[in-house]
């Protein structure tokens, strides 16, 4: 961008006037050479212009403050109006700046946090090691010889000048050099979190100070350059395209949104529905032993009954709030999904319930009871798989509506890059120059 340069406005001077020269300075012998009645006359006279030309001044500067403070209040309003906007477009363009380097700072975050993974691991492997070769079972154990061996041990052997000196023991010194390792790593990492952090909530105010950039620009006087240059059709054009962007974002984070309470819906629709069916197992399953069935009495597996048939409720009601969402937009959703959600609608997941009816709603000794619970129990098995590929299915749906909503927003944000250069094009050359012409049409 153009250097700033600051147009001083030029303040009006005043006119200077000469007053008169008053008697006193007149030369003595002038004043000598006059008779007393001319000298009288002539101090009349003198007095009597002197008021005339104070008059005559007080009223030119009656007149002159109101001219200066309008070019004092024009210019001022001017200047100012072009310190505001550039301070807002570098604070917008502060926020800019801070989204398009994110990217690079959480590559090196993770980077960072990978290596530090690797060093972590490497420390504890050679503090194994460590406590490996520390351990009793590795050292050898050497008695204390006698005084009487020591003794004679040092009257037969003759004294060495030199001694050997151990060999420094090498993975101490590399257990010290990866601990030195991790420890940098951890302030590395520490540090460029927290820079991802500042980055991110810089950003957070991306939006808002884009939007008073756009009010500032919307209710102040337009600057002289959209007047020349077909600037003002390029940016008309660059207009409609952000505003274009901005729709197909909104509409994007509308749908992220839905789906996003479909999703949960449906988890906990499933979370419901799968603890029904471990209840379900230790009572009514196939498999279940014979043993365990003759430990469990009945008033146990009313109880687990019960339960399940609450836990199949629960189900049964996120279900149809997942539903509910998802109807507006169920177009979204592919063949497969559509009919997986229809056959849920219709079947339901209250199948806990109607087992519980079926054993203590008063007919548990009829007869073809064993048969109609087995048959409930294969149907609980289908609808728990049906529901399972629903549930995957909305959560990758809602995953990859997601990655639209990233991919839309940063094509709306490269939109508003090219907009603000444009509105800023010449502004930074004149600090907000105005040709004097205001979006109302005034002057």
């Amino acid at each position: 961008m153009s250097s700033a340069r600051t147009i001083q406005s030029r303040p009006l001077s005043l006119p200077v006037i000469s007053l008169p020269m008053s008697p006193a300075s007149a030369s003595p012998t002038a004043s000598s050479s006059l008779s007393p009645t001319s000298t009288a006359f002539s101090h009349r006279a003198s007095d009597s212009s002197l008021l005339k030309k104070k008059s005559s001044l007080h009223s030119h500067h009656s007149h002159a403050p109101s001219i200066s403070a309008a070019s004092t209040s024009s210019g001022s309003t001017s200047k100012s109006f072009g310190t505001s906007l550039l301070e807002a477009y570098g604070e917008w363009k502060e926020a800019d700046d801070a989204l398009q380097r994110l990217y690079i700072e959480e590559c090196n975050r993770d980077e960072c946090k990978a290596e530090l993974a690797d060093a972590r691991e490497l420390v504890n492997r050679l503090k194994a090691e460590q406590d490996a070769l520390r351990s009793p079972g590795k050292r050898r154990i050497q008695r204390k010889p006698s005084r009487l061996a020591s003794f004679l041990q040092n009257k037969s052997t003759p004294h060495l000048p030199f001694q050997d000196v151990p060999a420094p023991d090498s993975s101490m010194a590399d257990l010290v050099e990866a601990s030195v390792r991790e420890s940098e790593l951890e302030r590395v990492y520490c540090q460029r979190t927290a820079q991802v952090e500042a980055t991110k909530g810089q950003i957070a105010r991306l939006d808002e100070r884009y939007d008073q950039l756009r009010r500032m620009l919307n209710d102040g006087p337009l600057p002289s350059w959209r007047f020349t240059e077909g600037c003002e059709q390029a940016i008309l054009r660059a207009e409609k395209t952000v505003t274009a962007r901005e729709v197909s974002y909104e509409d994007s984070v509308a749908t992220t949104e839905v789906l996003k309470r479909a999703r949960l819906a449906v988890q906990s629709a499933h979370h419901h529905y799968t603890e029904a069916m471990n209840l379900l197992d230790t009572v009514c399953s196939p498999s279940r032993s014979g043993i365990m069935a003759a430990l469990s009495d009945e008033q146990s597996k009313a109880q687990t009954y019960r339960e399940a048939a609450d836990w199949s409720q629960k189900a049964h009601v996120c279900l149809k709030a997942c539903m509910m969402v998802l109807e507006p937009h169920m177009e979204l959703l592919d063949s497969e999904q559509i009919a997986a959600a229809e056959q849920l609608k219709e079947v339901g997941l209250l199948q806990g319930v109607r087992l519980y009816e079926l054993m203590y709603g008063g007919k548990a000794l009829a007869l073809g009871i064993t048969q109609e619970v087995g048959v409930m129990v294969k149907k609980l098995d289908a609808i728990y798989r049906l529901l399972t590929n629903f549930a995957v299915a909305v959560q990758n749906f809602t995953e990859n509506c997601q990655s639209v909503q990233e991919a839309v927003r940063h094509s709306r944000d490269v939109a508003r890059r090219e907009l603000v250069a444009l509105w800023m094009n010449d502004s930074s050359k004149n600090h907000g120059a105005t040709a004097g012409r205001y979006r109302n049409g005034t002057v």
